[in-house]
This record gives structure tokens, sequence and C-alpha cells, in this order.
């Protein structure tokens, strides 16, 4: 529940409002009286903002309030957290009748038509729901044309699936699906990084699209140059000097002569039976001299050297036999794979030039030793500056061979795999390059934009068709309770032949008799619109709901004639108030709510208010009474019923005490504004039961008693300031106040009994 306001700041009368310490609490009941224009309607939308739903006026939207409910943690609820409010809460006021009860303004034509609640506005937001569903479905339609354009248009992946199936020989494994996969895959639409440079591309077309043909070659033994083996072994030779003999200086000098004394040499020591003479002069060999001599000459450094000489030379001969048969250079283009095929080629092609280079500078480095041999045997002889470019061209032949051989080694023993990611990389190219080449990016994004419309549009309809239902089923509710209605309407207005008829258009007609009713009173039409609280209170209440609501009503008898009051007051009397509902004891009287604020203008019905057994039931302390008194302008404030009040059933005792208060109490000035007003209503009451029978204008009526003692324009001009700010402004004026009081009870004295009577009712 409840249990206090304990500010209100920024709102209408209450613009600074701190509750007294001395305010009692709220209860289950709470009872509030207060003039026009103090603040109970206020106070009633104070309320309304406790619902988390109910949205703040924009006039209002500095308005600061605090509510402390009665609960264990005392939870306080505060402009700035309501939206967490657990107040379950219905009030009846202005607001309500002015959004619940709309009329049809042709009235003189057709009688009073009206909706109650929101039957009109339902009825207008189902044709707005209706006109929305319409709109939705038709971009739906629209949207899902593209979308079929778009699938139509994903048709030609079939197309480009079967070009490259066909391409790469892939069989039934790549389909339309399948640069869908990819498409999803690559998620971000930057094609671009799937595609296979030009310099690349050939080659992983011919890995994606060969057979495996082509032998592997070992290129372990790769063949080895050895050029600077020889260039070291020749350069060591020339700069050779071996020491000359003197004894066979020509034979030294003269290189025919040598090889030809040297091979009769070698001739005579290979045979087994020696040789007595010389086969050449007949000179005696058997002293042996000649012959020592001669074994010794060709024994010595030169002889070494000119050996040394022709076995490089030899070893030159090999070099250059091992590259004229150099085994790479005979492989065919069929012993390598076929994507290495144009490769081996190009290398082969350059084999002849390039082998015949470097055997050419073999052979001038061999003439270099003949030179040697010949003519500068005891002479250091330097190589040169050798151009060893034949010789590198054919080192770096050699190596691309054998890259060349490695490669298609490893695509001959590696086929199935490098080729499988040969074709996975041709595909992805393949794909990527289509969908450049259609724009697929950008009528993808369409689609989806498209897509999300369809969604959001779809979303929106099923929405509203739900709320189209919802709104139905209000409209329903209302039909049902059309009878209900007309059962309230009548109680309030004590009237039978009322009857309410339902139109085609969700209005209601209301008859009086047979024919339809024009010209609705205000006090009519908030019986209308009072019903029509009622009834959805009945819905919560027959639910079992309504025990959990705090329920705030508001001058529920405005513009209601006194006839009028004691229906209205039976009526909630009779449906808050309910007995069987306790199981234990049928006949214990139970609240129909979780709390209670009815509050009033008129004091008759505060009267009656109080007087319901129902309400004060003193069993226990249920119900409080109070009071919003206008304090100034801007500024009204909640007090605990004054004594008058509890003790007598007049608010004529009321306004008697509050004059006595200013002119006995010393009240602050700006209670002043409210004394005429105070005053005139008194004497509205005074004078009709002094003239009960003359209803005229109460300055008739005074004229008659007093003889014009009464200043009536002072009571008229002051009866109508709205402010302290105002009144102040007649200042002559309110100087005469207090004379106006001494005259009014100058004139109470010559009635001493009825003064006294009225003092007694005021004592504390």
């Amino acid at each position: 529940m409840i249990k206090r306001i304990n500010k209100i700041k920024n709102f209408c009368v209450f613009q600074d409002y701190k509750r007294d310490g001395n305010l009692q609490d709220f209860r289950e009941k709470n009872i509030i009286y207060g003039w026009n224009y103090s603040g109970k309607t206020t106070l009633s939308r104070l309320m309304s903002y406790l619902d988390k739903n109910t949205i703040i006026d924009t006039d209002y939207q500095d308005v600061e309030f605090e509510v402390e409910l009665n609960d264990a943690g005392h939870t306080k609820i505060n402009e700035t957290n309501r939206n967490t409010s657990p107040i379950l809460i219905k009030v009846f006021n202005s607001d309500f009748v002015k959004e619940n009860l709309h009329f049809d303004t042709d009235e003189k034509l057709t009688g009073i038509k009206f909706a109650v609640g929101e039957a009109g506005k339902i009825q207008k937001q189902i044709d707005d729901i209706e006109q929305y569903i319409k709109k939705a479905n038709d971009k739906i339609a629209k949207n899902q044309k593209y979308i079929l354009e778009f699938n139509n248009f994903e048709n030609g992946f079939t197309t480009k699936a079967r070009d490259i199936t066909n391409l790469l020989n892939l069989g039934r494994s790549f389909d339309k699906s399948s640069i869908k996969t990819y498409i999803q895959q690559w998620g971000d639409g930057n094609y671009e990084q799937y595609l296979i440079t030009e310099d690349e591309l050939d080659a992983v077309r011919i890995k994606a699209t060969s057979t495996n043909t082509g032998v592997t070659i070992n290129t372990t033994l790769k063949p080895v140059i050895q050029f600077d083996n020889i260039i070291q072994q020749v350069d060591q030779l020339l700069s050779s000097t071996p020491l000359q003999n003197q004894d066979n200086e020509i034979l030294s000098q003269d290189k025919e002569l040598y090889d030809w004394v040297k091979a009769g040499v070698d001739i005579y020591n290979k045979r087994e039976t020696p040789i007595q003479k010389c086969a050449f002069c007949g000179s005696d060999l058997t002293n042996g001299k000649t012959l020592r001599e001669l074994n010794s000459f060709y024994s010595n450094e030169a002889a070494k050297v000119k050996s040394a000489i022709n076995t490089v030379k030899e070893f030159i001969v090999q070099e250059q036999d091992k590259i004229r048969a150099l085994d790479w250079s005979t492989k065919s283009e069929n012993d390598v794979a076929k994507s290495c095929k144009q490769k081996f080629q190009d290398l082969k092609n350059q084999y002849d030039s390039i082998s015949h280079n470097y055997i050419e500078l073999l052979s001038s480095i061999s003439s270099k030793l003949d030179e040697k041999y010949s003519y500068s045997l005891f002479v250091a002889m330097e190589l040169g500056t050798i151009d060893d470019s034949a010789k590198t061209a054919i080192e770096q032949w050699i190596d691309n061979v054998k890259s060349v051989f490695d490669e298609s080694n490893s695509i001959i023993d590696n086929f199935d795999t490098v080729q499988k990611e040969a074709k996975e990389k041709y595909k992805k190219h393949l794909v990527a390059q289509h969908l450049i080449d259609i724009q697929y990016t950008e009528v993808a994004r369409k689609k989806l934009i498209e897509e999300c419309g369809i969604a959001k549009f779809k979303q929106a309809t099923e929405q509203k068709t739900k709320e189209k239902e919802e709104l139905n089923s209000k409209l329903n509710s209302i039909e049902k309770g059309k009878q209900e209605l007309e059962d309230y309407i009548k109680l309030f207005l004590n009237r039978e032949d009322l009857k309410i008829e339902s139109t085609s258009d969700n209005y209601f007609v209301l008859k009086r008799g047979n024919k339809q009713a024009r010209n609705l009173s205000e006090g009519e039409k908030t019986a209308i619109a009072f019903s029509h609280f009622m009834v959805s209170l009945k819905s919560l209440k027959d639910e079992g709901k309504l025990n959990n609501y705090v329920v705030f009503i508001d001058d529920p008898i405005s513009s209601l004639d006194a006839n009028h009051i004691a229906q209205v007051s039976s009526l909630i009397n009779s449906f808050f108030f309910q007995s069987g509902l306790d199981p234990t004891d049928p006949n214990k009287v139970c609240n129909c709510f979780h709390q209670l604020f009815i509050s009033t203008h008129n004091f008759e019905f505060f009267s009656f208010l109080k007087d319901a057994n129902n309400i004060k039931r003193k069993d226990k302390e249920t119900c409080s009474y109070y009071m919003i008194r206008k304090e100034s302008v801007k500024k009204s404030t909640i007090i605990n019923i004054p004594k008058p009040f509890s003790k007598y059933k007049s608010e004529y005792v009321y306004l008697f005490y509050e004059i006595d208060r200013f002119k006995n109490d010393n009240l602050p000035e700006e209670r002043i504004y409210m004394m005429p007003n105070i005053i005139r209503r008194f004497l509205e009451i005074y004078t009709l039961m002094k003239l009960p029978g003359n209803v005229d204008e109460i300055d008739n009526r005074l004229k008659i008693l007093f003889d014009g003692k009464i200043e009536l324009k002072i009571l008229h001009t002051f009866s109508h300031f709205t402010s302290f700010e105002r009144a102040t402004k007649h200042s002559e004026l309110v100087l005469k106040m207090p004379d106006i009081i001494n005259d009014l009870y100058a004139i109470l004295n010559n009635d001493p009994d009825h003064l006294k009577s009225l003092q007694e009712g005021i004592k504390e």
C-alpha cells in the first residue's frame, strides 16, 4: 500500500509540498475533501504517475515527487525510478473522462452517439493496422519479386560450375551449391584475394589439368664442374721451373729429341734380354754408363713436370668428354612432368651453346700447358686473366636443370596432392573472377537489404496482426460489457428508461425510452464515464485481480445534483465491499481492492462516505480522512481533516471555523484572499436557512436580511480572486476585510443562539 506522500514539487498547486510530520499515514481507505481548484485532481494525476506505463504530462516534465510504500523496505518511488514501480493503480478523474468518453458531434440530426473507453480509438487503430498490413504486404511482394530475380541470377552458377567441372574434370563433385559454399566461406566479399597472378596462372592451370607423366630422375648425382681444380693445377704447373741437366742440355731443349730418346730408353728398359749395342749409333751399351745417364735424365725434375702436364691435359680431356656426354643433356622432355616440359626444353635448347663455350674454355687452358711443355719448361709462365663466364653458365645450367628435375620429381611423386591443391586454387580463382565479373557483392547486398526488409515487414505484420486480434478482443469485450454499462448508468442516474444500443461503427447510442437522447448534461456524461470505469474494474474484480490494485476516485459526483449523490455513494459502498468472500466467515465484509482513495469537493458526498458502515468500520482503524487546503495560487497542502468536519455533518460549521480562525488567530496574510469566497459561501447557506423559500440570488437575500450592511461589491470582487498577488493590488479593499468580518459578527450577535451553536461546534 501507499503509506505517505513525502514531497511534491513543480506540479500545479503543489509547487513545494512537504509532508507535515503530524499528518497521519494513508490506510486501506482514504477520504479526501477539498474545494474546487484546491488540488484534488492534481493529486489524482500524481497517483496515476505511480503506474510506470502512464506518461507524465509534457507540461510537468520537471515534476518531482516521493511516495513511500508501506512495505518492509519502505520503498520510495520518485520521478526517476517510477519505471520500476510495483504499484498497480486505477484512477478516475477528469483525464479519464476526456480519454474514455468520445461523442459524435452531429447531435442535432442523429442524437447522441458516443464511444466509451477506447472503442473509437480502437476502431481507428484497427483501420490503421489493416492499412499498414496492406502496404507491408505490397512491399513484401515487391521485395520477393526482386529476390526471385536474384535467384534466377544465381542460376547462372549452374552454367559456371559446369564449365569449371569440364575444365578440371571434377565429375559430380562441383556444382552450383559448391559456388555458394565458397561465397558463404569467404563472407566479406573480398574476392580479389583469391585471384591468381598472371605470372602464376599458367603454371597453376597446367598442374591442375595435366596427367601424371614422366619418370623420377636421380638428382643426387649432380654433375660437378672441375674447372676450379683444373685452373689450380694448371696455374701451379705453369709457374713451376725444374732444374736443368747440363749433360743433356740438348734433350732438355728439344722436345722431339727428348721424346725420341725417352721412347728408346723405355724400350730398352722393358726388354728382358739386354741390348748390347745402340740401334741408332752402334755404341756399346754393356758398360751401362750412357743408359744410366739417360735413365737419370728422364727421372729428373723436368721429366716430372712434363709428366704432370700430360696428366692435367688428360684431366682436361676427361672434363670435356664429361660435358659432351652429360647424361642430363640426353634426357627427353617426356622424361619430366608435363608442367616442367617447357622449362626443360628451353634449358635443353641452351645446352649446345653453353657446353661448347665451356669446352672451348678448357681447350684454351690446355693450350697453355702445351706451350709450357714445348717451349717454356724451365721458364715460369702466368695463366693470365681467365674469363670464366662459360664455366659459370654451365654450372648455372646444371643447377637450373636440377631444379626442373626436382620439381618434376616432386610433381610425379606427389602428383595427386599437388594436383588437388592446384585444382582447388584454380577453382577459387575461376569462381572469384566470375563473382567479380557479375558484380555479385553489390547484387547480394541489394538482396540482403530486400530480405531484411521482408523480415522486418513480416515481423511487423505479425505483430500488427496480434495487435489487431487484441484490439478486436477489446471491442468484443466492450460489446459484452454494454449491458453492465447500461446497468451502472441506470444506477447512477436512477432512471429505468435509459438504454444503450451499439452501432455498426462501434459507437454507443443512449436512448431515453425509444428515443435517442440528445443534449446530455455534464452530469450525465460524468455518469457514463464513471460507469465505464466501474465496468473496467468489474472485469478485474471478476478475475480476482482487483485486490492487487490501488483505486483512486476523484469527484465522481461532479456536475451531479443532490438527488444522485446518495446513489453514487451507495454504488461505491456496494461495489468495493462484499461479503461471502471469506470462507472462514461468510458474513464478513471484505475489501475488493488493495487500497482505496476517494476525493470530493462536495460536503454532502463526503458525509455519505464518512458515515458509510463499510468505510468507517469501527472494529479497527482502517480509514483516514484528509483535507486539501489551498494556501495560495501555487501552494496547497494536505492536512488531517479539521475537527469540525469530523464532529459535525456540516460544511457550514467548517466555513465558520475558517472565518473565526481568521478573526482571532492572526493567520498569515496570504490566507486573506480565501476569505471573500469563504464568507460568500457561508452567507449563501445562512441566508437560505433564514429565507428557505427565497431562491433568488444571494444579493436579494442579503438586502432583505441586512439592509445593505454587507458590502456586496467587496464580496463579489474578492470571491473571484485567484491569487494573493492579485488581491494585494486592491489594498483598499483588503483593508476593509476585517470590518466586513466584524459586521458579519455584529449580525450574528443579533442571532445569539445560532452564534453560540456555531462557536460550540468549532471548539477543539
